[in-house]
């Protein structure tokens, strides 16, 4: 009866979905908040501080975030591996 709810060879055959992954990728110069709220330890007050401060600065590495207030290098340094390459 169970094997008649459950097709079981379905059980033993490869996901044919395409269930690609892409990592998280933010731009700090255009990810609007809602993404910027993905980042680890942005919430939505730092995410404010973040376009705040890109209205009158182009963010060209990630160190440019310590002009922040609030954001110290142990915030940077688990924000690196999800950022976008900034703009040299």
């Amino acid at each position: 009866m169970l094997a008649s709810l459950v097709n079981l060879a379905s059980l033993h055959q490869p996901n044919t979905i395409n269930s690609e992954v892409k990592p998280l990728a933010v731009s700090l110069n255009d990810s609007p908040t809602p993404q910027l709220l993905l980042l680890p330890r942005v919430g939505v007050k730092t995410a404010l501080k973040i376009m705040t401060y890109r209205k009158g600065h182009r963010i060209r590495k990630a160190d440019d975030l310590l002009n922040v207030h609030g954001i110290g290098p142990a915030t940077i340094e688990g924000l690196v591996p999800l950022l976008e390459e900034c703009a040299q």
